[in-house]
């Protein structure tokens, strides 16, 4: 039955793509009334006012390394609740995380909290914060399950992203001030993009495993290969026209223009691609899944 679900909705989501339409209540969300997508205000809030400052705090690095960070524990979680789906989107089994599993992840994003970052080596760096993210928002989805999207959740009146859910080294951040003020600015690395998982559908993967300095490089490429060469992401007809997913609608100003995006795109492509973007005009559509990326039980 699952599986006859997923055959459905991913049937249903290519053939709306290339058609350039939407799957009511999965895809594009209502406008605000003021006309506003409710997929650019809920999934990428405008760097905070005090960015700048939080951008100079997490600067300072290590030249070498004299601390290890233990991502064990996150390891360990995906290791047993992670699901690769036939359809190529990884999935998370938040039914059937146990309580004791809970509190380790808990434990763990904590544990993070605690760590002196600045005493940490770029490599070492790029890994806490990559893992801490999607650590983070797992447990912020387990701590409201069961949702339909990671967009029904409020705290205190903000959503998922913008509220300040962690804190490190005595600071409180939000999801968004990780991706905005911290890996943006201070990478400029555009792989980082598909590290971070927004626990739905339409999201870069999560990867099965956690990051690791030894490790971050290879995965961050893996991970920009494996979203970008998925329909989810980009979609050609023979006309041209490209469906592309909202991400690149909300980090379009990291590419100069349509050029640079192709660029981007075609450093990653595989051959089949690469052939489809050599007519390629434009952006015609961008298409996203808010659903949750939930590898639900199935009681049949």
């Amino acid at each position: 039955m699952y599986k006859q679900k997923l055959y459905i909705w991913a049937v249903l989501s290519w053939f709306m793509a290339m058609n350039g339409g939407t799957i009511a209540g999965t895809n594009n969300p209502p406008p605000l009334s003021n006309g506003e997508s409710t997929a650019t205000a809920a999934a990428t809030p405008a760097p905070s006012p005090s960015a700048n400052s939080v951008t100079e705090q997490w600067t300072a690095n290590a030249d070498s390394a004299t601390k290890a960070v233990d991502h064990t524990p996150w390891d360990r979680f995906l290791a047993h609740y992670l699901r690769p789906g036939f359809d190529g989107i990884n999935r998370i089994a938040y039914g059937a995380v146990s309580p004791m599993s809970q509190e380790l992840l808990t434990a763990y994003i904590e544990g993070l909290g605690q760590i002196p970052v600045h005493e940490l080596t770029r490599p070492q760096q790029l890994a806490f914060w990559i893992n801490l993210y999607n650590a983070a928002i797992v447990k912020l989805v387990l701590d409201h399950y069961p949702v339909d999207s990671p967009r029904d959740i409020m705290i205190d009146g903000q959503d998922l992203w913008s509220a300040p859910v962690i804190t490190v080294d005595g600071r409180n951040l939000s999801l968004a001030m990780i991706e905005h003020d911290i890996l943006q600015p201070i990478w400029g690395d555009l792989r980082t993009h598909y590290a971070l998982n927004r626990a739905t559908l339409g999201s870069p993967n999560l990867a099965s495993e956690a990051y690791e300095p030894e490790t971050v490089e290879a995965l961050l490429t893996l991970a920009a290969k494996d979203f970008i060469n998925h329909p989810r992401a980009i979609h050609v007809d023979r006309k041209g026209r490209i469906t592309a997913s909202s991400l690149y609608d909300w980090s379009k100003d990291d590419f100069e223009d349509f050029d640079d995006f192709l660029d981007h795109i075609r450093h990653f492509a595989q051959p089949d691609l690469k052939a489809k973007l050599k007519n390629a005009q434009k952006i015609h559509h961008y298409f996203y899944d808010w659903m949750l990326n939930d590898a639900q039980i199935d009681d049949n």
